[in-house]
């Protein structure tokens, strides 16, 4: 286990994690899940510890609010100001409740535009605009109207986070050149991380430095250069009597107490299942407390006893802080899924309901499955049989269920030779190695019966009698079925043999061989036609020792040799034998011939059978004297052809050929092969009265026309491959040559789908690999251009000058570091210039990991990761210019399911670009930038039956945007933002592939507006509008979205009351439409986090993506999408209560998240505030779908404040 010390003191224990999916800079993942052993394990460790630290097992994580009663004072009176001007007044006073991540203001920096307008006329719509520009950083506006006069007051409701602890706010002092009084980055909370129950601060004039004059007017002459913010305390005008005055005064909430309810192990059917109800605090007096007690049964029988089900009840004694229940179970003799107990806890009169609410407790089973294998009885033929075989359980399995039942096969019959079996599809069942290995048939959830079809397989060979076959079951395994399982039944039967056997004889493979006296050794093959009923013999004999001798294998040349054939299913009857026929050396200068005779020896059909012979001519290789030295064969050997004696007719002479073509699948009669080229592929020999013939190889899938030479493929269809062929040419005067041509058979279904997926995902690895690069550049523009900045996993680490606290995020492990790295961000000033004149160069970088999926045909699944090194510099006052270099590699999964079966995959693209680009502001409403990109790459395409295939590939891409805003008056913001960009990758073709280009575009348009209106009440109303546009175009995934949303926020501070309500409705392509409504209720506790908390949140369709996700993901990939508008609703409920022994808080809380209705996930957690420096969380949350196993998911987490 790894253990992280925060900056701010805390101890962070990761555990562990599966399936994590981080995507793009989007915060990582704060649960995951765990295996259920692990989980238990864990879970007890951590409330056994819990409990040292006088932590109940039933409480939840605090909730991190707290509600101030905040006070300004004014004292502008003589004794703050030596001559307090007539009118004297403070202006509107505007600030926020924000986090450490933005300062607004603060002595000794340069006032922004809204510090300035605030402290020359008390104008509040640029400071507005600034708090409004930092996003989640800010938490409220503060916006309150005061009395006139020096001595003015107001009294506000403030609610503060541990999130936003900090406090500022301003007010100009009137009239007077830029003066003005105000807080910056106050904080609530002390060095334990604890709330203070009240805060008093003086307040003091402050100098903004942004005008001259040193009287009680408005009208002064600007400062030129701006000079930093200075306090006037004691200075001028002003004594060191404080201005004005602020206090924070905490409101205190109302202790409650609530119970909760924990289960028991898992107990067999028969044994009680034990609960135990916990009370913090203990009662007083005894306490009644209501139960439902509910089974779930799987759909098997009751498993509680009759009469304990329903509406019970439990009394807890008096300064007791438990009660035990428990509930009897049935023992039967009927098999049935496991199944359980739940005790709920209902609502009653003394006590409040905590969490967990609820528990249940596991009865298993303890029942035997039976399997049973039938069939049909009777035999089937040889030509068309089939037999349906079928394993039925005695139930259907239940989710968590499997079992494996494996097949056995006996009988004279062979499987994968005489029959082959194939499974019927089945929900809940797989078939695994029916045709060869160890076959199985495994059996899960919803499954119960699985049906096998064996289909005889015809053959040519008389097997006589009829071939027995018979299937059984092996030794079951189960998993999850409490009983364990038993098995019965066989199946047995004949495959009647339909052929009739062919005429005995023995067939030799040449007739005539041509060697050479002395030379090289030519052989012949010998095999039976039939099987024998007993051995029989072929005894080759030579004519004549002297001109040629024969034997076998091994051994020594001989007159004669015997070869002998066995019947049987084992015998060599129908395996050829080879005889080597060796020419003799003699010493006179004729050519002499010999010839082979073969003598047969056996029984029955073979009594009366006789053998062809071959004829031997063997040339004489003894020179004449008188010939002036040359041999007697004038003739020469040509790629094994033995031309004889004539040189106007040397014999068949073979061209060289290779052959390579796209077979389609179930091919049906012969199919010319056919070269690369598309002409027909044929062997070509010189000659006269040449003949072809095919000798060997190509496993029985090829002919070849003994007239043209033409190779014909004759099937099976799917023997895709290389394959070797020995073609033999004979000649008129029966002269023999060979050649060897090799063959690659391919399947038509692997080139189409090979391409298909490469058309499919490609235009989208160069739509993320672009768009992200020219995000990167966006984002380069909008940030802070000389401003130190380091960002880890999403996580920004600041500067010595900032606060250190809460700057190391969450360990959680990730799969790889890609995503351990998405979002992760650098900005490195390298001149100390900041802003001044001169380059002020800037190093940068960015990184983030997209997950995608999509496809029709095709399905596809993976990520992108792209990272940016860049560098720019300041060409002008408004103009920047840079350089920056991207690396975009791309992992995707793939599923074909244009062919039967489907096939799968992996795709992977790797491309590294230049890209130069500009930035310019032409006025501080209004940015741009323009760039362009040339990389450099690869594609490789893996195919689980073709084999992998890899590409060069190059790119380029250009874009421009910009971003402005439209209007920023009072409280009321407008802005607009918009880019467009083209992008072409071009992957070079590799054998089945073909060379392919893919094109993309795309263009995006976001407005976005805001009003904020608070009420002379305290609440705050803030309506919102957005309207959205994006249009992908190009290759692969297209289409145009708009999106139109908006909404009304109220909240009421110091009632602790948000409201919330929100609509929008988004237009696809063609007939694609979505829509959503979305409401919020939240109550917060007080501001010692003590009391009820509570958050409700129902949706309609899908409400909640808003323009940002149009902005970043395009219209849905799934047309599915359009048409589920299925109701969800997330809840949470919490109470916060004094720590016993502590003078800290312990908050329980539980929640559930129910989506779509096929999943519920249930949240329950305790957070423990000690009030010592010292913070504990422990949170756990598990996932139920309606089909597949429960994900758990726990964190512990421990902060300390040093």
């Amino acid at each position: 286990m790894m253990v992280t010390l925060m900056s701010d003191g805390r101890l962070f224990f990761p555990l562990h994690s599966h399936d994590i999916r981080p995507r793009g800079r989007a915060s990582q993942p704060r649960f995951f899940s765990i295996s259920q052993g692990t989980f238990r394990i864990i879970t007890g460790i951590l409330l056994a510890a819990g409990m040292v630290f006088g932590i109940n097992p039933e409480t939840a994580r605090a909730q991190n609010t707290a509600t101030y009663t905040v006070t300004f004072q004014g004292n502008w009176k003589a004794e703050s100001t030596t001559d307090v001007p007539s009118g004297a007044h403070f202006t509107t006073l505007i600030g926020a409740v924000h986090n450490g991540n933005q300062t607004f203001w603060n002595a000794g920096s340069l006032a922004t535009p809204g510090v300035e307008l605030v402290a020359e006329i008390g104008g509040t719509s640029r400071f507005r605009s600034e708090l409004m520009a930092a996003g989640n950083n800010v938490k409220t506006i503060i916006s309150w109207g005061i009395g006139s006069g020096g001595g003015a007051a107001v009294t506000k409701t403030v609610e503060f986070s541990k999130d936003h602890p900090l406090f500022t706010i301003l007010s100009m002092l009137g009239p007077s050149p830029d003066w003005f009084v105000g807080l910056s980055g106050f904080s609530l909370l002390d060095g334990n991380d604890n709330w203070h129950s009240s805060r008093t601060v003086d307040l003091f004039a402050y100098d903004a430095g942004t005008e001259e004059g040193t009287g009680w007017s408005i009208e002064n002459s600007s400062s030129n250069p701006h000079v930093p913010i200075s306090s006037l305390k004691g200075t001028g005008k002003f004594t060191n009597v404080r201005v004005a005055r602020m206090t924070f005064t905490l409101k205190q909430p109302v202790q409650q107490t609530s119970l909760s309810i924990s289960g028991g192990s898992p107990v067999t059917e028969g044994n009680n299942a034990s609960f135990t109800i916990t009370a913090s605090p203990a009662p007083t007096s005894n306490l009644t407390v209501n139960l439902n007690v509910s089974e779930n049964s799987n759909n098997g029988r009751d498993f509680v006893v009759s009469g304990n089900q329903g509406s019970k009840t439990v009394t807890i004694a008096a300064n007791a802080t438990s009660a035990a229940y428990t509930v009897a179970t049935v023992n039967d003799d009927t098999d049935e899924p496991n199944g359980s107990v739940t005790v709920t806890v209902s609502g009653g009169s003394g006590y409040t309901v905590g969490s967990p609410s609820s528990a249940s407790v596991t009865v298993n089973d303890n029942d035997l499955t039976r399997v049973t294998l039938s069939a049909a009885v009777g035999n089937i033929p040889e030509t068309g049989g089939t037999k349906t075989i079928t394993a039925t359980l005695n139930r259907v399995l239940v989710a968590g269920e499997s079992l494996t039942v494996p097949l056995t096969f006996g009988g004279t019959a062979t499987r994968n030779t005489d029959y082959m079996l194939a499974g019927t599809p089945a929900a809940g069942v797989t078939y695994h190695n029916l045709n060869s290995g160890n076959a199985r048939v495994i059996f899960s959830a919803g499954s119960r019966t699985a049906t096998l079809t064996l289909s005889t397989r015809n053959d040519t060979m008389d097997e006589g009698t009829a071939e027995t076959v018979t299937v059984a079951l092996g030794t079951l395994t189960p998993s999850s079925l409490g009983g364990g399982a038993t098995s019965s039944g066989t199946a047995s039967f004949s495959i009647t043999d339909d052929d009739t056997g062919p005429v005995a004889g023995v067939m030799v493979s040449k007739g005539m061989l041509s060697l050479t006296e002395g030379g090289t050794a030519d052989t012949y093959t010998v095999v039976l036609t039939k099987m024998p009923t007993t051995s029989v013999t072929v005894t080759a004999t030579s004519s004549d020792n002297t001109v040629v001798k024969v034997h076998t294998g091994n051994g020594q040349p001989a007159v004669r040799v015997t070869l002998t054939f066995t019947g049987g299913t084992s015998g060599n009857w129908n395996q050829t034998q080879t005889v080597t026929v060796t020419p003799q050396q003699d010493t006179d200068t004729t050519q002499d011939t010999a010839s082979i005779t073969h003598m047969v020896s056996g029984t029955g059909d073979y009594a009366q059978v006789t053998a062809d012979s071959v004829t031997v001519t063997v040339a004489d290789d003894d020179g004449d004297d008188g010939d002036s030295g040359s041999d007697e064969n004038d003739g020469n050997v040509d790629s094994g052809v033995d031309v004889g004696s004539d040189p106007e007719d040397p014999g068949p002479v073979f061209m060289e050929t290779q052959f390579a073509f796209t077979m389609a699948r179930n091919l049906v009669g012969p199919a010319p092969v056919r070269d690369a080229g598309g002409a027909l592929g044929v062997v070509r020999a010189e000659g006269i009265g040449v003949t072809y013939t095919l000798a060997s190889g190509g496993d029985g899938l090829f002919q070849v026309d003994a007239a043209t030479g033409a190779v014909h493929y004759v099937g099976p269809g799917a023997a895709t491959g290389h394959y070797a062929l020995t073609v033999q040419a004979t000649d008129s005067r029966g002269r023999v040559a060979e050649t060897q041509v090799t063959v690659e058979v391919r399947d038509a279904d692997t080139v189409s789908r090979l391409n298909r997926v490469r058309q499919t995902v490609l235009p989208e690895a160069a739509r993320l690999a672009a768009g992200s690069a020219f995000a990167a550049v966006s984002e380069r523009m909008d940030a802070t251009r000389m401003a130190t900045r380091l960002r880890v996993a999403g996580y920004e680490l600041r500067t010595a000058t900032a606060n250190l606290a809460e700057t190391l995020s969450t360990g959680v492990a990730l799969p790889d570091l890609p995503q351990l790295l998405a979002g992760s961000e650098f900005v490195l000033p390298l001149s100390a210039t900041g802003d001044a004149a001169g380059l002020a160069p800037v190093l940068w970088g960015a990184v983030d990991w997209t997950a995608l999926s999509g496809g029709r045909v095709t399905d596809w699944d993976g990520g992108m990761f792209n990272a940016h090194l860049g560098a720019d510099v300041r060409l002008s006052e408004r103009l920047m210019g840079g350089l920056a270099l991207s690396h975009a590699r791309g992992t995707f999964d793939w599923t074909d399911q244009g062919g039967a079966p489907s096939v799968t995959g992996t795709y992977q693209s790797r491309m590294t670009s230049l890209m130069p680009y500009l930035g310019w502001t032409a006025h501080e409403r209004l940015t741009g930038w323009a760039g362009a990109t040339l990389g450099r790459g690869e594609v490789k395409l893996n195919d689980a039956e073709a084999g992998q295939y890899d590409s060069e590939a190059t790119a380029w891409s250009a874009g421009a945007g910009a971003r402005g805003t439209l209007l920023a008056a009072g409280q009321m913001v407008l802005a607009l933002k918009g880019e467009a960009w083209v992008t072409q990758w071009e992957a070079d073709g590799n054998g089945p592939l073909a060379a392919l280009n893919a094109d993309a575009q795309r263009l995006r348009l976001a407005l976005e507006g805001q009003q904020t209106w608070t009420l002379a009440s305290g609440s705050v109303v803030v309506p919102e509008l957005e309207v959205g546009v994006r249009h992908d175009g190009g290759d692969g995934e297209t289409g145009t979205g708009v999106e139109l949303g908006g909404g009304v926020r109220w909240s009421h501070p110091a009632q602790g009351l948000t409201m919330q309500a929100r609509a929008r409705t988004l237009l696809g392509r063609g007939s694609y439409r979505q829509w959503g409504v979305a409401g919020l209720v939240r109550i917060d506790p007080g501001a010692d986090g003590r009391g009820m908390s509570l958050s409700v949140s129902p949706a309609l369709g899908v409400a909640t993506s808003g323009v940002a996700r149009l902005w970043n993901e395009g219209v849905s990939r799934s047309p599915a999408a359009a048409t589920r508008y299925e109701p969800r609703l997330e809840a949470a409920l919490g109470y916060g209560f004094a720590a016993p022994g502590t003078s800290g808080t312990t908050t329980p809380y539980a929640g559930f998240s129910l989506a779509d209705t096929r999943a519920v996930t249930w949240r329950a957690g305790m957070r423990l505030a000690t009030g010592a420096g010292l913070d504990a969380y422990l949170e756990t949350n598990w996932r139920e779908p309606t089909a597949g196993a429960t994900d758990h998911g726990v964190m512990l987490e421990v902060r300390r404040r040093f």
